[in-house]
């Protein structure tokens, strides 16, 4: 037994031990020594947590975010309204995000889920609560309302601008990329550029428009420095 599996056994036993019924609790004393080699540095991170054991992290946060959906700082983040540094705190308190620790763990849960959404790495923690809680309908339709008005589209060019505010509706973002694929593709096998002709520019400035987090110039998160 040595540092290193110590620390990992300590991270895992922490997202549990918050479970545990209050009460008198026995002191439990060990006989083991360290091994750790003199010299030798052991970063602990959120690398120490099997996949499995993530999902189960990532299944408890979301418990959590959707039991305070209705706290108008995710709401906030649901509507593409910027965040003060006041709202990331109160976003942090409601994570229980009090310490590196937990920030990190927090991220690599998440940061791969919003990689895929956007290509993109190190997300902002709003950001990142973005891709998981999605954005809200009426919030993505305005962001879309003036681009349909001013065009003449079809049922089917409709439809499509319909699906692509579903995607973000689900999952906060759209990737370019996607809308050459199911279910895209399969509305019209030509990609955008073929089924809006002229509009298909304005359609992928209108996306990009609406990816881009009103606050999004804030730093990588957590803060490094």
């Amino acid at each position: 037994m040595n540092l290193k599996v110590l620390e990992e056994i300590r991270k895992r036993l922490r997202l549990l031990i918050k479970y545990i019924d209050p009460g008198e609790k026995k002191i439990v004393y060990s006989n083991f020594s360290d091994t750790l080699t003199a010299g030798a540095v052991f970063e602990p991170g959120a690398e120490a947590f099997k996949s499995d054991e993530l999902a189960a992290y990532r299944q408890k946060m979301s418990a959590v975010i959707n039991e305070n959906l209705d706290k108008d700082v995710i709401w906030k983040v649901r509507c593409n309204r910027p965040l003060t540094d006041a709202d990331l705190k109160k976003l942090e308190e409601i994570l229980n995000l009090s310490t590196p620790q937990d920030k990190e763990i927090f991220k690599e849960a998440y940061q791969s889920g919003f990689q895929a959404k956007t290509g993109k790495n190190n997300p902002s923690l709003e950001l990142l609560i973005r891709s998981i809680v999605g954005l809200e309908r009426k919030a993505v339709e305005k962001e879309f309302a003036d681009f349909i008005e001013k065009s003449n589209f079809s049922s089917l060019q409709l439809a499509f601008v319909q699906k692509i505010i579903d995607y973000f509706v689900e999952d906060g973002f759209v990737r370019d990329d996607i809308l050459y694929e199911p279910p895209f593709s399969d509305m019209y096998h030509d990609g955008p550029e073929g089924l809006f002709g002229d509009a298909a520019e304005a359609l992928f400035a209108r996306i990009k428009q609406v990816n881009k987090m009103k606050s999004e110039s804030l730093p990588a998160w957590p803060d490094e420095t």
